[in-house]
């Protein structure tokens, strides 16, 4: 083998083919590596932060520490690779005092990685080398045998490297550190840096629906599934990609697409501007590139962007960082490997036409103010989230009350009349938490009236749930 010094000193490249094993050995070394502020690396941060903690006053005096470390986690090596080696093993190295040696390997389809680096704290120098094994399926036999002896070829480069550097003899052994630290990142949140700090992270949240397509009337919930679930859930090449629900204030866009997310076993995304929006210039349009690139490599959420009137029309916009958070929001919507994404508004009228296009929106749901039917339905639901049982004749009273109400404003009534009635629903209650409301029926019904004529203009497939006035 060539010298690892050579190698580090030329920054080349060796490819080695190893007959004994059969594989093909890439080993790279370079040494002053210029440490870079990390993109996209929340793995490698999360086990940064778990080493941090695990070595707090257990190692100190140690003139050297040797860490071996595995990942099972689904990253991209990339992702853990430059940000740990390249930032946070000299972060730590610093922090400890101590010179650290890494030894890392992480299995990427058919190769396997094996990383050897030592930083230095005093002289700040960075010296890493990689080996990268591609296995010959057809001719490997003993995998086993390949990861065993490639990790001793990876020692043997270390010691060749770092001998001069390391006292071996001091060298204090940590152990075997599986990266499981970062695994539950996928799961439950999508993580990002900021990149307006050292250490500035975005935390995304996941959250499981919990609404079904059984709290909305029958059909209502038999279109969105025709429309919209089962397309997705057969793999269809025509199931669409977005979504735009519209309608007035509460009534229960957000909980649809819950609902929708239910049914096809998915988790809800909610993106917000407050989330990615910084004073910084040039700062949004990055964290939010890097927030859109994790979520669309997903494809067990979808994409929540609830209020989306903040996507006004361009037109309307008094600087350039806007317009270049919209070009990312157009592009994002092109992309035919995206995640279903799915837009609320009360005021579709303020938004960027080009977003609402058929091709970005595939399906346009608009939902009016609740018909009878879909007001007994939120009575029954409301009563069985509260753990409350009420007579049918006090439920066909509270339909019959609530005209022109809208979901939420359903839900506060009973929540009223409860207090009221400590904890009981009685007429008296009822009727005293009916007055604490002030429903302009005459505007409500323009309203309707208005969201109607908005369906009628729009271009694609509609789901439309808005009711004539002698319905509601």
């Amino acid at each position: 083998m060539t010298s690892a010094k050579n190698l580090a000193t030329k920054g080349e490249v060796e490819v080695i083919e190893n007959n004994v094993l059969r594989s093909t050995v890439l080993v790279q070394a370079s040494e002053n590596l210029r440490p870079g502020y990390p993109v996209d690396a929340m793995p490698a941060a999360g086990l940064y932060d778990h080493l941090k903690e695990a070595m707090e006053g257990t190692i100190e005096g140690s003139a050297s520490i040797y860490l071996k470390l595995r990942s099972n986690i689904h990253v991209e090596i990339e992702d853990f690779y430059h940000p740990f080696v390249e930032y946070f093993a000299p972060k730590l190295a610093q922090y400890l005092k101590s010179n650290v040696l890494l030894l890392f390997e992480n299995t990427a389809k058919n190769k396997k990685w094996f990383v050897v680096a030592a930083t230095y704290p005093r002289s700040g120098k960075l010296i890493t080398a990689r080996i990268i094994l591609t296995k010959k399926r057809s001719n490997v036999k003993d995998i086993v045998g390949l990861i065993k002896e490639s990790k001793e070829v990876t020692l043997e480069l270390a010691r060749e490297m770092f001998s001069t550097r390391l006292n071996w003899d001091r060298l204090r052994f940590i152990g075997n550190v599986t990266t499981m630290i970062a695994k539950g990142f996928g799961d439950s949140e999508i993580r990002v840096y900021s990149g307006e700090s050292g250490e500035g992270v975005i935390v995304i949240p996941l959250r499981r629906p919990k609404w079904s397509l059984d709290d909305f009337p029958d059909e209502l919930a038999e279109e969105l599934r025709t429309l919209v679930v089962e397309p997705i859930k057969m793999g269809m090449k025509v199931a669409p990609k977005g979504l735009l629900l519209m309608g007035p204030p509460g009534v229960g866009k957000t909980l649809m697409v819950e609902a929708i997310a239910k049914e096809l076993g998915k988790k809800i995304m909610e993106l917000d501007p407050g989330t990615y929006r910084s004073m910084w210039y040039g700062q949004t349009e990055k964290i939010l590139k890097n927030i859109l690139k994790k979520a669309m490599n997903r494809d067990d959420i979808v994409i929540l962007l609830d209020d989306a009137e903040f996507l006004m029309d361009r037109g309307m916009s008094i600087h350039e960082a806007y317009v270049s958070e919209m070009n990312i929001f157009l592009k994002m919507l092109q992309s035919e490997k995206r995640p279903l994404i799915a837009m609320t508004t009360n005021h579709p009228q303020l938004m960027d036409q080009a977003l609402i296009r058929p091709g970005r929106i595939d399906v346009l749901i608009a939902v009016g103010y609740p018909d009878k039917k879909f007001r007994k339905k939120i009575v029954e639901n409301v009563l069985k989230r509260y753990g409350m049982n009420i007579s049918d004749e006090m439920k066909e009273k509270i339909v019959r009350i609530t005209k022109w109400f809208s979901n939420a404003e359903i839900d506060a009534l009973i929540r009223m009349a409860v207090a009221k009635g400590k904890g009981k629903i009685t007429d008296e209650s009822l009727i005293w938490a009916r007055n604490r409301f002030n429903i302009n029926e005459t505007e409500r019904q323009r309203i309707q009236e208005g969201i109607k004529w908005y369906v009628s203009k729009m271009q694609g497939m509609v789901i439309s749930y808005v009711k004539e006035p002698s319905e509601v």
